[in-house]
């Protein structure tokens, strides 16, 4: 009987704490880099051009999925040709355009 109830008591307090975390916002992804800042909008749909860099898939051919569909480099998508693929960062180019989509925050470089 004192087993269930030290259980129990462990229980509650476990759930206690961790919606308290929740609450507070000190619960981190795992996954981000160190130095990463959200920005102040949160994660938007799309960016300012309309593309959404989603994920990053490396392995000996990468791949990324942009927009919902998966391109590799060299494929094409609106015009523009994905030259390169990195860990958290996708550039695709257009004539003299270059695009950089970053994986970590909802903004789109033109240059």
């Amino acid at each position: 009987m004192v087993r269930v109830f030290i259980l129990s008591v462990f229980c509650v307090c476990a759930v206690s704490l961790n919606s308290v975390l929740a609450q507070n916002e000190l619960i981190r992804d795992p996954t981000q880099p160190i130095n990463y800042v959200p920005s102040d909008t949160g994660y938007s749909s799309a960016d300012a051009n309309g593309y959404k860099l989603s994920a990053v898939f490396e392995s000996s051919r990468p791949s990324a999925l942009i927009n919902g569909k998966r391109y590799h480099v060299g494929e094409t998508i609106d015009g523009y040709t994905v030259k390169s693929i990195r860990p958290s960062k996708v550039v695709l180019q257009k004539d003299d355009e270059q695009m950089e989509l970053s994986l970590y925050s909802s903004k789109v470089i033109v240059r």
